[in-house]
């Protein structure tokens, strides 16, 4: 196909599970919700070798985002064509009816820490519908010591060592990597993230997964190896 016939693509959304989701994607999104689970999380756009992006109609439909970046590379990057071995971003809604775990994502600089292809991973949120119950956590609160935290999780008082605020549709919050984050509580956000699927929990709230009746263990995440302080920021991360 050549550039001037290349027209705009819409992929067809890959839906995941999580446990804390729940079914309003149903009233964004015009794909159907699989099931009648708590679906949760859609990736809109996704170059991800496990969960492919595939063009959802004319006469690329079926094409995967790797499968264009390979035949298409100027059309889709531009001057950044070459740079990147695959799409840069990862784009999502989440629905986050419950509180998602406590989590971080490593930096570049954690190379011990990033599966071989990996990168660190830093993100924002666009809030799109919230309520009074609505949670945002954006890393830590001013003068928590390392000491302070591990106790906090070891209490599950982790809550009161986190920056927290009550989100409002228009609401956007960057958090780059190492930023301890959650959010929940009902809240709808759109996610835009550097393109990785590295996740470390800290936290998760005592959540028990309805599918396996287990104490909840994120299926896209693991627990921090070594955590520290120094592996995370320190600051409560400002939002808009």
């Amino acid at each position: 196909m050549s550039q001037s016939a290349f027209y705009p693509l819409r992929f067809a959304p890959v839906y995941q599970y999580r446990l804390w989701g729940g079914r309003r994607l149903a009233s964004l999104l015009t794909a159907p919700l699989p099931g009648d689970g708590p679906d949760r999380e859609a990736w809109v756009l996704s170059d991800r070798d496990d969960h492919p992006s595939r063009v959802a109609d004319g006469p690329l439909k079926g094409r995967t985002i790797a499968q264009l970046m390979a035949q298409f590379p100027e059309q889709l990057m531009g001057k950044l064509a070459g740079r990147f071995r695959r799409f840069p971003l990862l784009l999502k809604f989440l629905d986050a009816r419950e509180l998602l775990s406590v989590q971080v994502h490593p930096t570049d600089a954690h190379t011990d820490l990033l599966p071989p292809g990996e990168t660190g991973k830093t993100e924002a949120w666009v809030v799109l519908e919230a309520g009074p119950n609505s949670r945002i956590y954006a890393g830590l609160k001013p003068g928590t010591t390392e000491a302070d935290l591990r106790q906090a999780l070891a209490n599950g008082a982790v809550a009161g060592r986190l920056a927290c605020f009550p989100p409002k549709p228009g609401d956007a919050v960057f958090l780059p990597a190492g930023t301890v984050h959650s959010l929940g509580g009902g809240i709808v956000v759109f996610e835009v993230q550097q393109n990785s699927d590295v996740t470390f929990r800290l936290y998760d709230w005592g959540h028990v997964d309805a599918q396996t009746s287990q104490p909840a263990r994120s299926r896209s995440s693991r627990r921090w190896p070594a955590f520290t302080l120094e592996n995370v920021r320190r600051s409560r991360v400002s939002h808009d």
